[in-house]
């Protein structure tokens, strides 16, 4: 059985996620939203986006990180029998025509992790291109010098009864759960399959990372 979802983390993105929604609509797959504790306009509002195009809204209370969210959704559609669940950012990064091919390979593949591997135009910010350089070298060294060319791309597919297995392992809440999420996985055992993806920073974007604090 192959049962896909999409979820998206989402924390005061709604211009961005303004953007996106129908996109994700036309792909046709269920999709789990979690408000992470957004301000109240901004939670009225993804709400009502949530509500137009029949996504799942859950919510949190009060922000507890990227990671908070992700788990909530991922036990969501755990419990409701999805199969493979795409994690797909809210502020409009990601190349959401890639979506049919991430699913196409996660069906080829139902056992891996399709990772997704960033391609930047000019848009990038240069402390957040250099800083997960050097991220992605201490994943290296963790990793016993796994082949894995991004770990902090927010766009990949989740096997779900595998990651079943490594949710009570993880501790990181922010930023830096996709990386722990894939090397925790990969240390477990799992496969994983790269593909490339077109990734941009939108100018009026709204970005929570931290340069310092989540690349430590």
């Amino acid at each position: 059985m192959f049962k896909p979802v999409i979820v998206i983390p989402f924390y005061n993105h709604l211009n961005g996620f303004n953007k996106i929604a129908k996109q994700i609509f036309m792909q046709s797959i269920p999709v789990i939203v979690v408000d992470d504790g957004s301000d109240k306009v901004e939670k009225n509002g993804v709400k009502k986006i949530c509500d137009k195009y029949n996504f799942i809204f859950l919510e949190n209370k009060i922000n507890g990180g990227k990671g908070v969210a992700v788990k909530k959704a991922f036990r969501y559609a755990i419990k409701h029998n999805f199969t493979h669940a795409l994690q797909v950012d809210a502020d409009g990064q990601h190349n959401i025509s890639d979506v049919k091919e991430f699913f196409l390979l996660a069906k080829k593949f139902p056992n891996a992790i399709i990772n997704g591997c960033p391609l930047y135009d000019e848009s990038v910010p240069k402390a957040r291109f250099y800083g997960r350089k050097i991220t992605n070298f201490w994943v290296e060294i963790e990793t016993g010098f796994a082949k894995i060319p991004d770990s902090m791309c927010g766009f990949r597919v989740y096997p779900l009864a595998n990651i079943k297995k490594v949710l009570p392992l993880l501790s990181c809440e922010r930023m830096g759960f996709d990386t722990e999420i894939l090397v925790k996985s990969y240390l477990l055992g799992a496969s994983l399959y790269h593909k490339m993806t077109r990734v941009s920073y939108p100018l009026d974007g709204v970005s929570h990372f931290h340069t310092f604090r989540d690349n430590c």
